[in-house]
């Protein structure tokens, strides 16, 4: 499964006939039928946290302080934090995904329950219903998982700018996302994600003039009685991609400061354009 995660607002690009972005139907309406691509990451998850505490130790930031997850899902990455004994606060705009966060934070954290604090909405709801009301000192910030791209540049913008309003100066930002210059030598593709209840078929092609991935994906349910699938949901979906330079001018007009950039979050080795993800560090200075 191509690695599209959340992160979804009101745009003009991409909607239906219903006025509904591709997001709005998969994560607020039928996220069930992408809950067992989030849950097979949950193993992954840990290594990769393995390297976001290796980055936090290099910018001084230590357990106890607090981080933001921009995002956050099922809570994969929040979870594993708060058993390190960081203090990590999250937001998604998918109730079933956050209910399903906090139901394995009660069974998984224990007594560290109180360090992941989820939150049901978009940041721009939140950053003032929520963070322009209370005293949070981020020290970091995380994207992972493919959560910008989603519709134009400018809404990624808007998105950067608010987590850079509640970010502290000093906070910095680790940002998790496809890199476009492999996807152009590794696309087209085509993905067959066979899962014990559902099958996802993927069939991804590339527009190198607009930098949008483009999908065909069909969800099938499947029927263990009839030995048959079932469709349920197909739905064309589209990601800006971004190749570093394009990014860090994102996050240059978003107020951010580029620092460094790694291909792996796990590995941390240098980002090349053979490396299909990039992970990005800026601050706020």
């Amino acid at each position: 499964m191509r690695r599209v995660r959340r992160s979804m607002k009101e745009s003009k690009l991409y909607q239906n006939k219903n006025n509904k972005t591709w997001a709005d139907i998969l994560f607020l309406e039928h996220p069930e039928y992408f809950l067992p691509v989030l849950e097979s990451l949950i193993e992954e998850a840990k290594l990769e946290v393995d390297g976001l505490t290796k980055i936090f130790k290099d910018f001084n930031i230590l357990p106890g302080d607090k981080i933001f997850d921009y995002s956050c899902g099922i809570g994969r990455h929040m979870i594993e934090l708060a058993k390190r004994d960081y203090m990590v606060f999250g937001n998604d705009p998918s109730d079933f995904y956050i209910k399903r966060a906090r139901k394995s934070a009660d069974k998984e954290l224990g007594d560290k329950k109180d360090n992941a604090v989820f939150y049901k909405g978009f940041i721009n709801e939140l950053s003032k219903k929520v963070f322009s009301k209370n005293k949070f000192d981020f020290k970091a910030i995380i994207i992972m998982f493919n959560s910008l791209g989603f519709t134009e540049e400018e809404e990624d913008v808007r998105i950067l700018r608010h987590l850079y309003e509640i970010a502290n100066p000093g906070s910095i930002l680790i940002i998790q996302s496809e890199n476009r210059d492999w996807t152009v030598m590794n696309t087209p593709n085509h993905y067959i994600s066979n899962f014990d209840k559902m099958l996802i078929n993927e069939i991804w092609d590339f527009n190198p003039v607009t930098s949008i991935a483009h999908s065909n994906s069909k969800f099938y349910e499947k029927d263990s009685i009839n030995d048959c699938i079932h469709l349920r949901l197909e739905l064309d979906i589209y990601l800006r991609m971004y190749s570093l330079h394009e990014l860090i001018t994102l996050l240059s007009k978003s107020g951010w400061t580029f620092v460094k950039g790694y291909k792996d979050i796990k590995s941390l080795e240098s980002v090349s354009t053979n490396s299909q993800f990039m992970i990005t560090i800026s601050k706020k200075e």
